[in-house]
């Protein structure tokens, strides 16, 4: 009997301006990505994870001692993408742009089985080259995001 698993060898990350919204409550479809003409490659990119659709928790302390928890406000979640840094690449560049401006940003998840998800949000942190003496400089990007992610998945 034999498996059919697949990898993300072969995936691609691609930035591009976020798609304009109406007001906090508009919620993107799939379809609404299909405006954005200038995505551009993040290069380099080693491993990601797209945390969408995390509920808050409210803890309530009882006076009996038990805690009661439930719901609260569900969060679009964040992105993390771990990149080798390549001086001179388009992509991380456009990722610079994003970290230093105060605007949203789209991000289009190719994976290798042909698949996409979007993502758009607010790219919060790209940190300082880092590693060791046997690792290329690497990078992270942190993207808090404000819309929840879609996808043909």
């Amino acid at each position: 009997m034999s498996c059919n698993i697949e990898t993300l060898e072969g995936s691609k990350i691609s930035i591009g301006t976020g798609v304009t919204v109406a007001d906090c409550d508009t919620k993107l479809a799939f379809a609404d990505y299909d405006g954005v003409s200038d995505w551009t490659a993040i290069g380099a990119v080693e491993t990601f994870t797209l945390d969408g659709d995390e509920w808050t928790i409210i803890d309530n302390k009882l006076l009996s001692g038990a805690i009661a928890k439930g719901k609260g406000t569900d969060q679009t979640g964040k992105a993390t993408i771990e990149i080798v840094y390549q001086d001179g690449d388009a992509g991380q560049a456009v990722v610079k742009t994003a970290r230093d401006s105060k605007e949203n940003y789209a991000f289009k998840f190719e994976y290798s089985n042909g698949k996409i998800a979007y993502a758009q949000g607010l790219v919060t942190r790209l940190s300082m080259p880092q590693g060791n003496g046997e690792e290329l400089y690497k990078r992270q990007i942190l993207v808090e995001l404000t819309q929840k992610v879609v996808s043909n998945l």
